[in-house]
């Protein structure tokens, strides 16, 4: 018979397919709770703001889309154990709701303690917590009852309070003011990063934009994590 040699073929086999498995692995979870701008309403498909987020963060992160549309604060305070209970593994929660909420006439005040109390919540269980800043939004088409003027005057109070009190229950913010291409006042009408046919959900570039802006803060708040895990 002939003589067997071990060249050590399956132990460089073994280590190869071990060191692919672990790339698959992802470093760090990310989880997008919002309403209808985080489910993707006005984008295309695979170009809402958690897929494209996907694709910038690349495979060592998973980003996992939450949103649903028409979700409010007062609902995510009612079954919060719902999407505490999709989210299995430990990481980044990216918080971007209030809009309906305010939409529909609920205070700025109201909804605040809402998400408050929430993010809360995911900072007890060990989760890095983003909290996002509403961007503008127009009534007209949905209801004579509804003013604009304000539903901005309510969204700009909130996200004042939310600048100044994330501290206490969030681990950083995105403020959609820093960007001057969909946080301004007025922003909605630009027909460039805003749906044309109701001035409401972002297009493409605008989620786009959002995903650039969550991205940059990941990988910040993800550096600190790396040294620690040295």
């Amino acid at each position: 018979m002939p003589e067997i040699v071990d060249d050590g073929y399956w132990d460089r086999q073994r280590d190869e397919l071990g060191m692919i498995l672990e790339e698959l692995q992802p470093l760090y979870y990310v989880y997008c709770i919002g309403d209808c701008s985080t489910s993707g309403v006005g984008a295309d498909r695979f170009w809402n703001y958690p897929s494209q987020l996907q694709e910038f963060l690349g495979r060592k992160y998973r980003v996992v889309n939450l949103g649903r549309t028409m979700l409010r604060m007062e609902t995510l305070q009612t079954f919060t154990e719902v999407f505490e209970e999709k989210i299995k593994n430990g990481g980044f929660v990216c918080v971007w709701c209030g809009s309906n909420d305010i939409y529909w006439g609920v205070l700025a005040e109201t909804v605040g303690a809402w998400l408050s109390e929430f993010c809360r919540r995911l900072r007890n269980r060990g989760l890095i917590v983003i909290v996002m800043t509403m961007l503008p939004r127009t009534a007209i088409g949905f209801g004579s009852d509804l003013i604009p003027e304000k539903i901005e005057a309510d969204r700009i109070i909130f996200n004042n309070w939310l600048n100044e009190n994330y501290p206490e229950f969030a681990d950083a913010i995105i403020d959609f003011s820093d960007s001057s291409e969909i946080g301004y006042p007025g922003a909605e009408k630009d027909v460039k990063y805003y749906r044309e046919d109701n001035n409401t959900h972002l297009n493409n570039l605008g989620y786009e934009i959002v995903a650039g802006m969550v991205h940059k803060k990941i990988k910040e708040l993800a550096k600190p994590i790396a040294k620690e895990c040295i």
